[in-house]
């Protein structure tokens, strides 16, 4: 089974943002990342901003308010930019969580800036052969570890120097790493885009007049959600923010991947059993048994078809996380915040009991 903590090293899910528009980026990205970050993230923020020609970075380990009080992280200027809240399930490793392991990452010229939720396959077979070439930052020699996502930044740095473009540079990366995975860039001599190449990971995309906004949950658009037409993206899916614009294509033309309608009663049984057996769980507590035993009925598909889905990159958290609240919400189940220890950093972790 993916995506499990007894049979990956390491995994990760987290909670992104990004916005283009009339406005100063970084205030919205932080408060979309502090809504976020209690489901799946917290362990490191970071913020990347375009401004003046150049991309300024600033993260580091730890949730929002603590990055915010030990850097200078709310100065960033700019009008477009990326914000990542990383989320590891590796929690008792300290050593995978140093500052530098933090997303965004840059490309060595500084000229792109690239984000990703969940994680790739494959990236060991590209890391060895990038590593003749490129830097890496994320490396633990301790642990012969690097951030799977700074793969993706060299290779779509190395497409770019062929000749492409970014948009298609993003979108052969993005076909070439396999698993359940998002990749979001900013580029200097693209001032006003924002892409995104999303296979099957949360995504909520929000336009208005002069605006763009992405939010891994709709959760992150509680700000702001005033200004903007929401919408879910669908899966296997590219996508262009500019000011006011976006542009939705497929990612893969060979690949199909089926957007499924949840069955409200039957999730909450399935949650309400898990509630009843183990108590009170995180959101990983209950996502990772629903996707190896549950999500087939509640998404009313054959098991074995279930399983192919899972493999090809199923990771929505969306389907965990808004019918979770929404079970809240009606008093079916119970919804607390805990401050807790993940890899080194104090969290505050949302959890759900009966």
């Amino acid at each position: 089974m993916r995506l499990s903590c007894t049979e990956l090293k390491y995994s990760f899910m987290c909670q992104l943002a990004a916005y283009v528009g009339d406005r100063e980026a970084t205030p919205i990205l932080l408060e979309s990342l502090r809504l976020q970050e209690g489901y799946m993230g917290a362990n490191a923020t970071g913020i990347a901003t375009l401004h003046e020609g150049s991309i300024h970075l600033i993260k580091d380990n730890g949730p929002v308010d603590e990055v915010v009080s030990k850097t200078r992280i709310s100065t960033l200027h700019g009008t477009i930019g990326l914000g990542h809240s990383r989320g590891l399930l590796k929690l008792d490793e300290p050593k995978i969580n140093p500052a530098q392991n933090a997303h965004p990452f840059l490309n060595e010229m500084k000229t792109v800036a690239l984000m990703h939720n969940g994680e790739f396959d494959n990236y060991k077979n590209h890391w060895r052969k990038l590593s003749e070439t490129h830097v890496f930052t994320s490396y633990v020699e301790e642990l012969d570890y690097i951030t799977d996502s700074e793969v993706a930044i060299h290779m779509v740095t190395d497409f770019m120097a062929t000749g492409v473009t970014l948009k298609e540079a993003l979108i052969e990366t993005a076909n070439i790493l396999t698993g359940p995975s998002l990749l979001s860039v900013v580029n200097v001599d693209q001032p006003d885009t924002i892409y995104i190449a999303n296979r099957w990971m949360p995504c909520y995309i929000g336009h208005s007049n002069t605006e763009a906004m992405y939010a891994s949950c709709r959760i992150g658009f509680e700000h702001v959600q005033d200004r903007f037409n929401i919408f879910r993206a669908p899966p296997n899916s590219f996508i262009q923010l500019t000011p006011g614009e976006i542009k939705v294509t497929r990612l893969n033309p060979e690949q199909m991947l089926t957007d499924y309608e949840l069955d409200h009663e039957i999730f909450e049984k399935k949650v309400k059993d898990l509630l009843t057996e183990k108590g009170e769980l995180d959101t990983f507590g209950l996502l990772f048994p629903l996707m190896k035993k549950g999500y087939d009925e509640v998404y009313d598909v054959d098991y074995n078809v279930w399983q192919r889905q899972v493999k090809a990159g199923w990771a929505d958290g969306n389907d965990l996380v808004e019918p979770l609240e929404h079970l809240t919400k009606h008093g079916k189940i119970k919804r607390h915040i805990r401050q807790r220890i993940e890899g080194g950093v104090q969290v505050p972790r949302i959890t759900w009991s009966l």
